[in-house]
């Protein structure tokens, strides 16, 4: 319903990262994580998400891959790239938002995740 906190999946292997995003929006969606490819391929598709926010670096294989999965649902989430590594423009034009891990704070981040759900 229109008061449900928006639901977002987290795909990121590395636990510190998830921690710190996990305390900043705890209050602003209810989060899903994933830290593998396997495992967030499964959860797209078992359940509705409305913005995944993507690591490209994964134990078995590229967060990029995803993009097509996304792609395919009914009503495909929102995405933000939230990675240590650089896109090219024909990733960065799929996705609502890419964010260098390097470059971004945790205020900018938590902006920019908050404005993408909000639709801004």
């Amino acid at each position: 319903g229109p008061n449900r906190l928006p639901r977002v999946l987290h795909v990121e292997d590395e636990e510190d990262v998830h921690a710190v995003v996990k305390i900043m929006l705890q209050d602003s969606c209810e989060l899903t994580w994933t830290a593998t490819l396997a495992a967030s391929e499964e959860a797209l598709n078992n359940q509705e998400f409305d913005l995944v926010l993507l690591d490209i670096g994964l134990p078995d294989g590229s967060g990029l891959d995803l993009l097509e999965t996304i792609d395919r649902r009914v009503k495909p989430p929102r995405v933000v790239i939230f990675s240590a590594y650089d896109v090219t423009d024909e990733y960065a034009d799929k996705v609502s938002a890419v964010l260098i891990k390097s470059k971004t704070n945790n205020k900018k981040l938590a902006d920019v995740i908050l404005g993408v759900m909000r639709g801004d």
